[in-house]
């Protein structure tokens, strides 16, 4: 027998509701009709939801004429009736600046000294070198003939850096569902050398030329005289020599000292490295003392300004690009922080005991002992080692 009930419809022999909706509340429903599943196939039991739904339904339509509801309340009523099948939304690609941006704004609040600055600028050498695609499309041939890339240019371990930086960007990707998978895992490379072999100390022979080769420490630009003697008799870094400001040139307890610190928008590469390093009796032999007095400004010692997050790059340049391979050695290996193995190497040479080197060069002294216990040496103690900087 042929079933036939009020606003009741069959589709593939499945009930459903059907009613006309008024011409007036067309554009509000994007529709001539509401269609509903009544999810039964039992025909009596679809006549009862049919009429009921319909009595709902005509109600609804009350409402909406009546003008009082809020935008809300009407959206809730034609979702409600509505059974259209929204087409997905594709996912927005995110662009592999865009992930280390996202990246950075949760885990930089947790990043001390230089890390951001050193970060930020590991990141952009790796987009220059990767292009800025959506980081989706990005597979693991793609990160290997960028490592080859950097490796034209930069150290091993260096590469190594950028390639865990770039792991741990798409590995937070991943964890967040901006990306499917992480490409970079494991694409560091082992390195052959020791660290110690990955950047030569200056021999005597280089020492000499040096000295030779320096600028006039009264000329025009005496930071380059000054910051090449500073390195070879203290081991300090170039960043920490560049930063240095007039008031860092301190007396303490009796003895000279360049005050290392991260004051006054200066950084530091770890805590460690904040410390007191005596000033060498040869530095104030030569005039450094008269020099810093002569100095008739505050701030900055050299008068660098900042650029981006380092203060050396001026004397960077110039050192790595013009002198150091014109003046003293063509060996790749040899470089400005050359100076600081050669200070180690000399104190080392000397007997001078590791926690005394480790506290004059800014590096973590290794035990719970000296690291949660003792205190820093003191100017009076440190001065003894660094007389033993001797180049003859």
């Amino acid at each position: 027998m042929f079933f036939q009930a009020p606003h009741v419809t069959f589709r593939n022999g499945h009930p459903y509701f059907m009613i006309r909706v008024p011409a007036d509340l067309q554009d509000k429903f994007k529709s001539k009709f509401i269609r509903k599943s009544l999810k039964t196939k039992h025909p009596p039991e679809a006549k009862i939801l049919a009429e009921n739904m319909a009595s709902r339904v005509k109600s609804s339509f009350t409402l909406l004429r009546a003008g009082i509801l809020t935008e809300d309340q009407e959206e809730t009523i034609v979702t409600a009736y509505t059974c259209k099948r929204s087409k997905p939304t594709k996912k927005k690609s995110t662009r592999l600046s865009d992930l280390y941006d996202l990246y950075y704004a949760e885990k930089s609040p947790s990043w001390v000294g230089r890390t951001p600055g050193e970060l930020n600028g590991q990141f952009a050498g790796l987009v220059k070198v990767l292009s800025n695609r959506p980081a989706e499309e990005y597979d693991r041939a793609d990160f290997i003939a960028g490592r080859e890339k950097l490796l034209e240019r930069l150290s091993v371990r260096t590469v190594n850096k950028y390639m865990a930086l770039l792991s741990s960007v798409l590995r937070w990707g991943v964890k967040h569902n901006y990306i499917p998978r992480n490409p970079a895992e494991s694409l560091q490379l082992d390195l052959k050398k020791r660290a110690d072999e990955e950047r030569k100390a200056y021999d005597l022979e280089d020492i000499r030329r040096i000295v030779q080769h320096l600028p006039a420490k009264d000329g025009e630009e005496p930071f380059k005289f000054w910051i090449p003697m500073i390195a070879m008799y203290s081991g300090m870094r170039r960043e920490e020599i560049c930063q240095l400001h007039v008031e860092d040139i301190k007396e303490v307890n009796g003895i000279w000292c360049f005050d290392v610190n991260d004051n006054a928008g200066k950084s530091l590469k770890t805590k460690s490295s904040d410390r007191l390093v005596p000033i060498h009796p040869k530095l104030k032999e030569v005039g450094f003392l008269e020099f810093v007095d002569g100095v008739n400004c505050t701030g900055n010692l050299w008068g660098f300004r900042q650029w981006k997050t380092t203060w050396g790059k001026q004397f960077g340049n110039w050192w790595s690009i013009y002198f150091n391979r014109q003046y003293v050695t063509q060996d790749p290996l040899k470089v400005f922080h050359s100076f600081r193995h050669t200070v180690a190497d000399s104190l080392k040479q000397n007997g001078i005991i590791e926690s005394v080197v480790a506290n004059l060069l800014g590096h973590e002294q290794g035990g719970i002992t000296f690291n949660r216990y003792g205190k820093k040496y003191l100017p009076e103690t440190l001065i003894a080692a660094i007389e033993k900087i001797i180049y003859t």
